[in-house]
């Protein structure tokens, strides 16, 4: 149980770097037609984009090997 926990929260922390580092993307080139105006914006384009990112984690950490292992 130990162990699963620190990858849901390792898969958090890679998910809120990788979302920080697309926010700023989107901020620097893409502010044109995609404008990030306030703080409260930029925290709201963080915080879903490390959901995604955290799902789309999970899914490969977890349900994947599952699922490969369903089909042997």
């Amino acid at each position: 149980m130990k162990e699963s926990l620190r990858k849901y929260i390792g898969l958090l922390v890679v998910g809120f770097i990788v979302a920080f580092g697309t926010t700023v993307s989107i901020a620097l080139l893409f502010n044109d037609f995609l404008p990030i105006n306030s703080v409260t914006d930029f925290l709201g384009v963080t915080l879903a984009f490390t959901l995604i990112y955290a799902e789309l984690g999970y899914i490969i950490e977890f349900l994947l090997p599952m699922a490969k292992g369903a089909q042997n």
